[in-house]
């Protein structure tokens, strides 16, 4: 029997410069900042090692920035609190 493979669409990032984040979110560019892996942030947290990956992604939106360096500099540069 053949497999057939998965056709999956691109995934589409939005912008969504300027949003405010979540508690939850500050609480994890927090940690992000500090230099913890995402599997310190999920265990400290007490959520699975995907939602870190979630939120930093939905940070990386709100902020404009692409990486865990530039987040932490965003938040240097904002003040962002947790």
């Amino acid at each position: 029997m053949d497999v057939v493979g998965v056709i999956r669409a691109p995934k589409v990032r939005v912008r969504l410069l300027g949003q405010r984040l979540t508690t939850r979110e500050a609480e994890v560019t927090q940690l992000v900042s500090e230099g913890h892996s995402n599997r310190t942030i999920a265990d400290r947290l007490g959520i699975s090692e995907q939602t870190v990956k979630n939120h930093l992604t939905a940070v990386y939106d709100k902020t404009g920035t692409a990486s865990r360096v530039q987040l932490a500099l965003w938040k240097v540069r904002n003040k962002a609190t947790s």
